[in-house]
């Protein structure tokens, strides 16, 4: 067959050369260098001699007939691996046909595949090749995918090993790659079998019992099979077998004891721990004082060596019991009493020990003590006991950090309270009493009177008094007994107060009343119109003058008034006491057509004299003013006047020179006349 291949190959190919060389067309192509199953694409590279080429045929299959593709440009898959004679047939405009046949070679493509066996959890899986790829290709690089996360990065080589988490089922992929760079991959599960857990329990006992170990185990798939046990600590498993078993050991102490779990996959799990073997408990105790009324304290000395331990006191005098590790308790009645000591540990193992115990009377300790006010001295009356003893000492505590040892102390406390005395009484036996008692010292009542204005005012005022009695009563130095009181007089005025105890307290506060000033505004005045009154006031050390009509300022002692119209004014006035009084004037203005002149006038427009001035004229519009030049000309004349003539005639000015004015006023026979000169 591959020789029939072979002819046809090289009769196909001197047919084309003869039919190039006379036709010299060309049916040429390009392929792709493509993996097995990937589609080859075919572009064809044919030339005409003549014409333009109209029609391409291929044969894929080598078969002679061009019938598997058409078209410049096609596609083709090859249905496995290795090499191709494949034909392109050219027609054209001119129906010209050449054709000719090369090869085409498929790379293959290997068969992805590895082993795996199953591990336990904590172990590593060995990962082993087992791809192929056929003649002539060859496998050139191996990647893994442990992680299911599409990317093949978590190693390289035909075998590798790999640890994963923990136990479960975990999806690897293997790509692999030819040395013509063709990929396969294949992707497997790997078991990795859980591990048992393990643990075991014992029963808890003292030296010589037998000890009941019970194993236990678990896990997530599969099942225990079995149990091993190492008892005598070389390590080795073969001590014992089951899930339960008993085991005398032969000393009190701790014992390490092992125990192997194994499931039916083959995956085991250790643990070890201690079993405690409990020894007898030492049982002994101590005991401090040995007086009827005061607590004895009793200091456990026992101890198991292990576990814990529970007690049963009897302490020899009722049928009371104590189960505390450390008690406490009270001899009501002197003599000796047997004291009886059980101890039990947690592991059930005992012991007994008893003592006997001589109980001697024990003083009272009593005393009285008044209550006093603060500042007093507080005496302590002391009424203890001996109770069947000799009482030797005493000793006090104030609660204040003062200390007393006398029989009958006193004491004086630094601030009020209630202050908790404890007195402790001694017998020549050692034995004591300790009584507490509450003494109180009252504090005395806070007398604190509050003005609830100045202390300090002038006649006409008044200031409350007020004090807050609490829970005192109190009397005024006016003998009031109400919480305020309204005074307006000069004078020191107290208060006392009393509590229900007997304390008392006192305050005072002083009030002064001051007399009002002597305001004088002055005599009455009269002016002509247009003129000023000087007005003064005394008595005072400040003023304010009102109304505020036509004075130069309101609030000095001698302002000066310049009214259009009669006008009563009031200065009041404020001394240093801040007392105020006032006192009123009138200032009468006379219209008497009261009229002042100027007899100079420089309008040289300097803004300084630059008009003929009649003061108080503008008070009487009914006035006519005529100027007159020396021939007796008048040069100037106004109903009215405003004071508003510049020294000019006719729009020009007047040369300097001496003039006349006459003045005439309607309601008046007066006339006023006199020189007026011009000077620029």
């Amino acid at each position: 067959m591959i020789r029939q291949l072979i002819f046809r190959f090289f009769a196909a190919a001197v047919l084309l050369c003869l039919f190039t060389q006379a036709k010299a067309s060309t049916a040429s192509y390009t392929a792709t260098n493509v993996c097995e199953g990937s589609n080859t694409l075919f572009q064809s590279t044919s030339t005409a001699s003549s014409g333009t080429i109209t029609q391409w045929l291929w044969d894929f299959d080598y078969d002679g007939q061009f019938d598997d593709g058409v078209g410049q440009n096609v596609n083709y898959v090859f249905p496995t691996s290795g090499t191709f004679l494949v034909g392109l047939r050219i027609t054209t405009d001119l129906n010209e046909t050449v054709q000719s046949y090369n090869t085409v070679v498929i790379n293959p493509v290997a068969v992805a595949s590895f082993l795996a066996p199953e591990v336990c959890a904590g172990n590593s899986t060995s990962f082993a090749d087992n791809s192929t790829i056929a003649a002539p290709g060859n496998i050139a690089a191996y990647s893994w995918d442990f992680d299911n996360n599409g990317s093949y990065d978590n190693g390289t080589g035909s075998t590798i090993q790999h640890q994963f988490a923990g136990a479960g089922t975990y999806v690897v992929g293997l790509k692999v790659t030819s040395d013509s760079g063709c990929v396969s991959v294949t992707h497997g599960s790997v078991i990795v079998n859980p591990n048992p857990t393990a643990n075991f329990s014992f029963t808890e006992v003292c030296q010589g019992d037998s000890t009941h170990l019970t194993g236990s185990g678990t896990v997530t798939s599969g099942s225990i099979v079995s149990y091993a046990w190492e008892l005598n600590g070389d390590a080795l498993y073969n001590d014992a077998t089951g899930a339960s078993i008993y085991n005398e050991f032969i000393n009190a102490g701790n014992y390490q004891v092992g125990l192997r779990v194994a499931t039916n996959q083959g995956c085991t799990n250790d643990t070890v721990g201690l079993v405690v073997i409990a020894p007898i408990p030492y049982i002994n105790y101590s005991f401090d004082g040995a007086c009827t009324n005061a607590p004895i304290s009793f200091t456990n000395l026992s101890f198991s060596g292990v576990g814990t331990m529970s007690y049963t006191w009897n302490f020899g005098d009722t049928t009371a019991t104590s189960s505390d590790v450390n008690p406490t308790h009270i001899y009501s009645n002197p003599g000796e009493h047997t004291i009886t000591l059980i101890g039990i540990s947690s592991y059930g193992c005992s012991d007994t020990t008893s003592q006997n115990i001589i109980i001697n009377g024990t003083p009272i300790s009593e005393f009285t003590a008044a209550d006093v006010c603060h500042g007093a001295t507080t005496e302590f009356n002391n009424s203890a006991k001996p109770n069947g003893s000799v009482i030797e000492s005493y000793y006090w505590n104030f609660d204040d950090g003062g200390e007393s040892v006398e029989t009958n102390p006193v004491h004086t406390y630094n601030q009020p309270g209630t202050y908790t005395v404890m007195l402790v009484t001694y017998s020549t036996q050692g034995c004591i009493d300790t009584v507490e008692v509450d003494v109180n010292v009252w504090a005395n009542p806070v007398a604190n009177i509050v003005a609830t204005s100045a202390t300090e005012f002038c006649i006409g005022g008044s200031v409350t008094l007020t004090i807050d009695p609490g829970n005192a009563n109190l009397l005024w130095s006016n003998a009031s007994d109400k919480d305020s009181i309204t005074v307006d007089a000069s004078g020191s005025y107290n208060v006392l107060l009393y509590d229900e105890h007997g304390c008392k307290d006192r305050d005072t506060i002083v009030v002064t009343v001051y007399q009002l000033p002597n305001v004088i505004a002055g005599p009455d005045t009269a002016i002509s119109a247009g003129f000023s009154a000087q007005l003064w006031a005394t008595g005072a050390q400040d003023y304010v003058w009102t109304p505020s009509d036509y004075l130069d300022q309101t609030n000095i002692a001698e302002p000066t008034s310049t009214p259009l119209q009669t006008i009563t004014y009031t200065a009041t006035g404020t001394d240093l006491n801040g007392c105020i009084n006032s006192d009123t004037l009138t200032v009468t203005v006379n219209y008497d057509y009261t009229l002042v002149t100027y007899n100079l006038f420089s309008p040289n427009s300097d803004g300084v004299n630059d008009f003929f001035e009649v003061m108080n004229l503008q008070l009487y519009p009914d006035c006519e003013v005529i100027v007159y030049n020396r021939l007796g000309s008048p040069v100037f004349a106004s109903m009215g006047y405003q004071n508003n003539w510049n020294g000019t005639y006719n729009g020009e000015p007047l040369p300097d020179a001496t003039y006349y004015y006459v003045i005439k006023c309607t309601g008046t026979e007066k006339v006023f006349t006199g020189p007026i000169s011009i000077l620029r």
